[in-house]
Parts: structure tokens; sequence; C-alpha cells
């Protein structure tokens, strides 16, 4: 694509609504695109009506069909898509991947053809369902790893925050996110280092009662509450107010709560943007200088010691600050006649690397110079991983005997520069 072409999107999937961003190069900040031209009305409700003879309608132009026969009205398209992960209908999948598409779409608002360079989405919280979505999204698009990614709400504020001047996060920089009854606090804090600097999120969560939600007075006095928790013993330069629960000016009590000695900003589509930063510096192979850690990023970097040309080297298995999700690399090496493998374990925020040897047992009865292994490193979360081993044959000569081995390997080990040894390989298949 010609560089000059180049743009990215930033999607943000909330509950009940969808916003989309756009950024390029040569823009100052992401653009929200607008459901209602010469306003500032960014969100898309995130229904479906499904014509009999058709036509498909989404947000706004679906809600005014909702009462009609002549189709199907779906709502909740987000939320049913999730139910659906432990469940054996796909109907929602369908439903959500066509959204998204249709979100995609709107760039052609602005003249831009062709696919994005990344798409970033983002969601209140990245679970185990969330995360399994949104891969078969990127499968249904046609989309690589590289070109969609996907992030929680705490990530896409990081991104947003530390893409503004300097001045607004001094200190801490807090989020108030109000949707529906859902409110939600993040707090950001800054921690600098030799090379960049690592930021990471605190949160707190409420239902927020709907007697309250619905009465301005009442509602001013329990979010005053709030802010005297949330903001007890933190130095915060900056704060947002976002989601639809702040409109109607009874910010009052709370104002005064918060103090005159820091920023605040009320606005809609500050998680868009995040993401459409997001989707922008996360292509890019350059450092940034600021590292976001939280419990989805590999908590430490996992290197296996290997020998070339007859010295010792290492090869990364894993990276520190991944997502966990990520496919990681696999490789295909010779059996060197040592019985065991020796890994170096470094992790996030430790001075000090460990060592780990893992012994191999029950290889199979053919020639060392014929040995040849696939291995690979496979995430369970962020600080556990399965060391795969696979015997991979000999080309012609030799060929697999279908024997895996399975170490695990934890990423959180406590300690200095130590040396461990373990015979935990675990067997599967084979003869």
């Amino acid at each position: 694509m010609d560089q000059k072409k180049e743009f990215y999107v930033g999607i943000d999937i909330g509950r009940d609504r969808a916003m989309i961003s756009l950024y390029r190069e040569e823009q100052k900040e992401p653009e929200t695109i607008s459901t209602v031209r010469g306003m500032e009305k960014f969100g898309i409700p995130l229904v479906m009506f499904l014509e009999k003879k058709g036509t498909t309608y989404y947000g706004d132009e679906a809600l005014k069909r909702k009462e009609q026969p002549n189709g199907d009205f779906f709502e909740d398209i987000y939320e049913g898509a999730l139910q659906e992960q432990t469940e054996e209908t796909t109907l929602y999948h369908g439903l959500f991947v066509q959204f998204v598409r249709r979100l995609i779409r709107l760039k052609e608002r602005y003249g831009l053809k062709g696919d994005p360079t990344c798409v970033a989405i983002t969601v209140p919280v990245l679970s185990q369902q969330a995360i399994a979505l949104l891969q078969y999204v990127r499968q249904e698009l046609d989309f690589s790893e590289k070109e969609l990614i996907f992030m929680d709400y705490a990530e896409s504020f990081f991104l947003h925050t530390y893409h503004q001047e300097a001045v607004l996060w001094q200190h801490d920089v807090a989020m108030f996110y109000f949707q529906g009854a859902e409110l939600s606090f993040y707090l950001l804090h800054r921690k600098s280092g030799l090379k960049v600097q690592f930021v990471t999120a605190e949160q707190k969560h409420w239902q927020v009662p709907e007697s309250i939600c619905t009465h301005a007075e009442l509602m001013d006095e329990y979010f005053s509450n709030v802010v005297r928790e949330s903001f007890a013993k933190h130095a915060i330069s900056t704060v947002y107010f976002v989601g639809d629960g702040f409109d109607g000016n009874w910010l009052r009590e709370s104002l005064r709560v918060m103090g005159t000695n820091k920023r605040g900003f009320l606005g809609k589509n500050l998680l868009t943007r995040g993401a459409a930063y997001g989707a922008w510096r996360y292509s890019k192979p350059e450092t940034w200088g600021f590292f976001f850690n939280c419990e989805y990023k590999m908590q430490g970097e996992l290197d296996l010691r290997i020998e070339s040309q007859g010295a010792d080297g290492f090869i990364r298995l894993i990276e520190a600050g991944q997502n966990w999700f990520c496919q990681t690399p696999s490789f295909k090496l010779l059996y060197g006649g040592t019985p065991e493998i020796v890994l170096k374990i470094s992790r996030i925020g430790a001075a000090n690397s460990q060592v780990l040897h893992l012994e191999l047992t029950d290889l199979p009865d053919r020639p060392e110079a014929a040995l040849r292994f696939r291995i690979q490193a496979i995430p369970k979360n962020g600080t556990e991983v399965t060391l795969r081993l696979s015997d991979d044959g000999f080309g012609e000569f030799f060929k697999s005997s279908g024997k895996i081995w399975e170490f695990p390997v934890a990423l959180d080990m406590e300690g200095g520069s130590t040396m461990e040894k373990a015979r935990y390989g675990q067997k599967k298949g084979g003869r």
C-alpha cells in the first residue's frame, strides 16, 4: 500500500453501542465518525434489522424499523455473540462479523479505499470469551494478526492518554466511564524506567442502582462519594469523564470534591480514539517509549539456549509484553546430543534472570544426528507457558515417531539468578 494512503481504524465496542475513529499520520489526532453529518453524535447502537427482501439496516436505521413486520430485529449484537461462546448456535457470531465489516466500510465517507493498515478493537473486558470472539472476527474478515488487534478499555485509555501533551500526565491520570448502570474507574500509574516508562491501570467497578441513575441530585451525591473513595491517597493530574451517564449537567458536588488542582474533560469518544492511536502505534517497529502492563501481557521473556557454529546462543520463544493470545513462533532444531533443554527466564521488572534445565527422556530410537524437533512455547495466560517439543522426523530418511514432550514453565518465578533442574516432560502419543 502507498505509504501516503495508509490509514488506521479504532473501534470501540461497548455493551450496547459502537464508535469508530480513523487516523492518518498527517492528522494531529484521530477523527471520530459521526452518525449525523455536521453533529458530534458518535454512538452507533449495536442493533440490526434484516429485511425479508434482503436489505440489512444497522444502528439508528435499524431502530426505526424495529416494529416493522417485514423483517427481523436483533439487539445486543455483541453480548449475544459473547453468549454464543458457550452454545452451539452461531447466529450472533455472523451478525457481529457483519456489523464490524459495516463499521470498517464507513471509511468510504472519507474517500479511503482498500483495507486499513491496522484495525484495533477495544472492548470493556478482554475475557476468554471476548478473545475467542474477536479471533473469529479476524478470521472471517481475512485479516492477519497484525492487521486486526484488540485490547480492553484500560489499554485504549492508556494509548489515548500518552498521546496527549505531557502536562496532562505529570502525575496519575483518572477516567470514569459511565454507561447505562455501569460505572467504572481507571487510574493510570506511570513508572519511569531506563528505556521505557511502565504504565499500569488500577480499576474499580460499580453497578449503580436504577433509582439513583434517574435522579440527578442522588446521582451527584452517590458519585461524589465514589470520587472521594477513588482519589484517596493519589496525586492526579487529569480526570476524564466518558459515557452517556454524565449527560444532564448534574456534576456539581462531585466536581467540588474533585478539587481545582486537576484538569477535567467530558466526552464520549476517548476510547475509540485510543484504539485508533493503538492501531497506528502498534503497527510501527520503532519503540514508543511507553509500555502498558496488564494481566493479558506476557510477564517475561523465555529464551532457549542453542549451539550454533560451535558457540552458545539463544533464540527467543516468548516476548515480554506481547499479548498472551498472540501466535508464537515455532522452530525446527537438530538434536545436539545433550540430555536436557536449557531455558532462560527474564521477568519484567526483575534485575536478574533464571536458568531452567529440563531433562529429555524416551527419545526416538535413531541416530542423534537424525533427531530433529519442532519447538514452540504456547502461553496459557500471561505467566504460564507450555514448552512443546515434537519429533519432526528427518526428511525421507526417518518418519516422525509422533512423540510429543510438554514442559510447564512459569514466568513469575521468584528469586534472583538461580539454576533449577526439572524432569517433568510429559510424553504424548507416539510408539
